[in-house]
């Protein structure tokens, strides 16, 4: 019978790996869709769509497991996505999703273990990047290497949970306003959060949050506080490690580290988190750097760093996925046995974890 049962497992498992296929995207027509909504249209249940460069204004939503994949966030741009209960297990990476009107990525109350990768995610009105709909009931969600840009008015924040499981690290998480007197990193009601290694600038606090639950910060950096700056209010049973913040001390912990000049090796507080313009590289010799937990690592082997660039999963600029994004290829006009061949490439491929 446990033969049978593994056979048939096994059967199934070959059946789904055989039928998820990939969907080329190109907007100049050398792929098999122009835009991201046909791939999708015609994409089956986990499946991948793959994104060239492209300025793509699709409004998507998503009914089923999908992977949604673009070159890189300053490569590819597109509109709204918004996620059913079916889009459990979904993936978004290397894009640069914005929307001026609501929510740039608004997930229904079932939708489960969405990961959010390498992405520029940015609203310029009252909502948040990330909302939910409704009680989540735990379901997990993960941001991993983004850039969360939000508001422009008063009352804007970043993440909106709803009993969401969530998971932040590496990011940077940052207003777009230098006027707003009311601006928050993380507000609801979580079931369970762990945010390491994320670079927060120009906010007044840091969670506005209620209820117990499970939360973790370590090996965070704020700078840039409003008027009234504050971590705010979270779970009374927080964990608080290694983090740093402009003139205040962090939360009760360990190591908590207050600093009062600029870290970074650029950043205008006039003008905020300025996209492609700001570097939030902590400068070589700075205080956050071999400054957070004695445990973890970046990825030369030293003791992590803070900040969106320190430990193990380290930001990638640009939000480069995982793929190889070759836009042309030049090679010798004549090679013969035995030559050596000079191949020219325009494109990128990213690190490969």
């Amino acid at each position: 019978m446990k033969r049978l049962f593994l056979l048939v497992l096994a059967l199934v498992l070959m059946s789904v790996m055989c039928h998820a296929a990939i969907h080329y995207v190109n907007p100049n027509g050398s792929g098999q869709y122009t835009t991201i909504l046909a791939a999708y249209t015609a994409a089956g249940t986990g499946d991948t769509l793959l994104v060239s460069p492209g300025n793509y204004t699709d409004e998507l939503l998503i009914q089923r497991k999908t992977a949604i994949i673009g070159a890189g966030w300053d490569q590819v741009t597109t509109s709204r996505i918004v996620l059913d209960v079916f889009a459990t297990s979904s993936l978004l990476e290397g894009l640069r999703v914005e929307y001026c009107c609501d929510e740039a990525i608004f997930a229904e109350s079932a939708t489960d273990s969405l990961v959010v990768r390498r992405c520029f995610v940015r609203t310029t009105g009252v909502h948040p990047c990330f909302n939910r709909h409704l009680a989540s009931l735990g379901k997990w969600l993960t941001f991993d290497g983004c850039v969360l840009q939000s508001g422009g008015v008063n009352g804007a924040i970043v993440l909106w949970s709803v009993k969401d499981s969530l998971i932040v690290r590496n990011c940077i998480l940052a207003q777009s306003s230098a006027t707003v007197s009311n601006q928050a990193v993380l507000v609801g009601d979580p079931r369970f959060v762990t945010m390491v290694n994320n670079t927060m600038v120009n906010v007044k606090e840091i969670f506005n949050t209620t209820g117990t639950y499970w939360l973790y910060a370590a090996n965070n950096i704020v700078w840039d506080w409003n008027p009234g700056p504050t971590w705010g209010t979270y779970s009374p049973t927080a964990v608080f490690e290694y983090n740093a913040s402009q003139n205040t001390v962090p939360p009760h912990g360990t190591n908590g580290l207050s600093f009062a000049s600029d870290q970074f090796i650029s950043y205008n507080e006039a003008n905020g988190d300025e996209h492609g313009v700001s570097n939030l590289h902590i400068f070589n010799g700075s205080i956050l750097q071999n400054a957070g937990l004695p445990s973890v690592n970046d990825r030369d082997g030293s003791r992590s760093d803070l900040g969106c660039y320190g430990g193990p999963y380290q930001l990638v600029d640009n939000g480069v996925p995982a793929f190889p994004f070759i836009l042309s290829l030049t090679s010798s006009p004549v090679i013969m046995n035995g030559d050596s061949a000079g191949v020219t490439t325009v494109g990128r491929v990213g690190p490969r974890y």
